[in-house]
């Protein structure tokens, strides 16, 4: 038989495993020699995304800046839109017709009442008696909308010359009336007929509350809308002079500040079903910022900012305080996502984290590795458990942020014993095994062998080696 030179190699892979060599046919050898190289395998730890929730700030602004029906829209990690317009007065006018804020289902959009604080505006009218009034004086006053009404005098009931003033043309008919005031005496009564007068004009009582109370030819005009009014403008019958009527602002009014526009919108966006479940408000900040947290881990898209058709950005701004990361933790499917991680099933290790790992997951714990993919693994209690794919149950992902880190266990004991068969079934040791706790070689020479076979056998504890074998058999 001549020399013959064999190489085996074998590569045991974090199991605690025994693995058995192939068989040498021995016959007719005069004797072998052997030697085992073996080489500590040190496996890279293994990072994987925390995940982290998506801040976003919206910025509002104060009433008096707002256009009615700006709005914003935010998107959750469902990748569903949600809205949220600014009505401005409090009226309900008319929702934003942008094709965006259309398009959003009404069970996920909210057209805010934002006039709810501010205060509202109070002007006094003081009205001439009959005698001091000349015909066709006027006065212009102006809702929160900035739409004037007026009312002019007529002193003899006969409507003969209706005010030819500028401001008086511009208004449309139904905002204005040319009113008999004959039938007023003293600046009380005048006061009583203005009154009328005012509110059977159309939409008025939308808009103004009157009181003439005092009885003393003053009237209070109180705007139904909170925030501040353009001054009244009381003219001659062709604007030549202020005419008899004269207008005080008693009280100034007030727009709802950024803070209190925020507060509104936090109100109205949070009472939408299924809203704060999926996305958390916070405007504490007292400043007309509000914080949007989503509460699922990722990127979300940018909120959109605009006007109430589409044609601007609106008053409302938007910043990405914390961009969302993805987590590499899937909790329904019980899996870790790791590109190609080239872990094998049985592997053993642990896992340390800079936040908190997924529930069901522990520090300082032994864990086997089940190889789902070449870049998905789930997680075992046991090296039995991890072979025949019995997974631990995850139930949330972790901490808001940071890295979870998988880290396979060195080696930590293995053993080469030198076996001998006549029959390559019935296996004895040669010699008594030889311990390796790392990089190793392992030399046996036999010359006249009394056996016809030889196997090496290998015992991993922990870790993972690789084994090169050469094998010389002489003739």
């Amino acid at each position: 038989m001549p020399t013959r030179l064999l190489t085996q190699t074998i590569s045991i892979d974090d199991i605690i495993t025994t693995n058995n060599g192939v068989p040498i046919d021995l016959s007719d050898a005069s004797g072998f020699s052997v030697q085992c190289v073996i080489d500590e395998n040190t496996d890279s730890a293994q990072n994987f995304n925390a995940g982290k929730q998506e801040i976003q700030t919206l910025t509002f602004p104060a009433l008096s800046a707002a256009t009615d029906g700006d709005y914003f829209t935010v998107t959750d990690t469902n990748g569903a839109k949600w809205a949220a317009a600014l009505d401005k007065y409090g009226l309900s006018l008319s929702e934003p017709s942008g094709a965006i804020y259309a398009a959003i289902a009404a069970g996920k959009k909210t057209y805010v009442d934002c006039s709810g604080d501010g205060t509202a505006e109070v002007q006094t009218l003081t009205w001439p008696a009959l005698a001091g009034a000349t015909d066709g004086d006027y006065i212009a006053f102006y809702d929160a909308r900035g739409r004037a009404w007026a009312i002019a005098i007529d002193t003899t009931g006969s409507a003969v010359t209706p005010p030819t003033g500028a401001i008086w043309a511009a208004i449309p008919a139904e905002r204005k009336s040319y009113s008999n005031f004959s039938t007023g005496t003293n600046a009380a009564s005048m006061a009583v007929i203005a009154e009328t007068a005012m509110n059977a004009l159309t939409d008025f009582a939308d808009y103004f509350t009157t009181d003439d109370t005092a009885a003393d030819g003053t009237m209070l005009l109180t705007s139904d809308i909170n925030g501040v009014l353009t001054n009244p403008v009381p003219k001659s019958f062709d604007d030549a002079g202020a005419g008899s009527i004269s207008a005080a602002e008693t009280t100034p009014g007030v727009w709802a500040t950024a803070i209190e526009v925020a507060a509104s919108v936090e109100a109205a966006i949070d009472a939408l079903t299924g809203f704060t479940a999926l996305i958390v408000t916070d405007d504490t900040a007292a400043d007309g910022t509000m914080t949007f947290t989503h509460q699922a881990y990722g990127d979300v898209a940018d909120a959109d900012l605009k006007s109430f058709d589409d044609a601007g950005a609106g008053s409302i701004t938007f910043d990405e305080t914390t961009p969302g990361v993805d987590s590499d933790v899937d909790v329904s499917a019980d899996t870790v996502t790791i590109a190609t991680h080239g872990l094998p099933t049985g592997m053993k290790g642990q896992l340390t984290t800079t936040g908190t790992l997924p529930a069901g997951l522990s520090l300082s714990t032994d864990y086997f590795v089940i190889a789902v993919d070449e870049n998905t693994i789930q997680l075992a209690t046991t090296l039995a458990n991890a072979q025949a794919g019995t997974k631990i149950n995850i139930t949330d992902q972790g901490s808001n942020g940071g890295v979870h880190t998988f880290t396979p266990t060195s080696i930590a004991g293995a053993s080469v014993t030198f076996q001998k068969s006549n029959n390559n079934s019935d296996w004895s040791n040669i010699e008594s095994a030889t311990s390796i706790t790392a990089d190793a070689s392992v030399w046996l020479e036999v010359v006249n062998p009394q056996y016809k076979w030889l196997r090496i056998n290998y015992t991993l504890t922990a870790g993972s080696m690789s084994i090169d074998n050469l094998i010389l058999l002489k003739g």
